[in-house]
């Protein structure tokens, strides 16, 4: 509304005024011409409809004089129009305080508004940015997630492998232990058995040892004797 009053010029509004008044003076003059006592109402921007005696049709039947409506209003009309232009200037002097206030005050918001818009402007380029970066870090997190990812994975395979030929190693080393074992256990019953042999084989040349030392002394005994004899 300030912003409307700004834009249209004080003589403008005087003058609309003016049109105004007239309009309402021609309607209210052709109606209340027959009453005596009775006042041109004045339209002025801030006064409304005065108060006026109203006429009471059902009083009497008074002859009434008519006028035509093309009654001259310059007479009337001058006093008005001034009286018209004293109640806008009154008006206009009256509001233009309350203008002025609006016109500051919507300034005011302006400014506010601005800066409001600004600083929206700049949180926007500060979540841009941080979105940006967090875009970013997200992107290298993922790319190092999937690298320990790659590489546990790989680890995991090499375990598997290791433990795999681990087993393997273990079995070949019971197999040869048991190996080793078995032989073991095959060389000392060999070597039970041939001792044994051989004991047995010592023994029978040490018997025959006695016996033939034994017959040999009988046979010398014998000798000696003849020989005595």
């Amino acid at each position: 509304m300030a912003d409307w009053l700004k834009k249209i010029p004080r003589n403008d509004i005087n003058l609309l005024a003016q049109q105004d008044e007239v309009k309402n003076l021609n309607i209210d003059y052709a109606s209340r011409s027959n009453l005596p006592h009775s006042l041109p109402v004045i339209a002025g921007v801030g006064l409304g409809v005065q108060s006026a005696k109203m006429f009471n049709r059902a009083l009497g039947d008074k002859p009434r004089k008519s006028f035509p409506r093309t009654v001259k209003l310059e007479r009337i009309g001058r006093p008005v129009i001034s009286r018209s232009v004293q109640v806008s200037s009154s008006n206009e002097t009256t509001y233009l305080p309350q203008i002025e206030a609006l016109q500051k005050e919507i300034v005011l918001l302006t400014d506010a508004l601005k800066e409001k818009d600004d600083t929206i402007l700049h949180l926007r380029e500060i979540h841009k940015e941080k979105t940006l970066l967090y875009a970013k870090d997200l992107e290298q997190e993922i790319n190092h997630h999937n690298i320990t990812k790659h590489q546990l994975e790989e680890n995991q395979i090499l375990v598997i492998e290791t433990e795999r030929l681990l087993e393997e190693r273990i079995l070949h080393y019971e197999k040869g232990n048991q190996e080793l074992k078995d032989q073991y256990e095959k060389n000392i019953t060999s070597l039970q058995k041939l001792s044994q042999s051989e004991i047995s084989s010592k023994d029978d040349k040490i018997r025959k040892l006695k016996q033939q030392i034994s017959d040999l002394f009988k046979e010398k005994s014998c000798n000696v004797i003849n020989a005595l004899n």
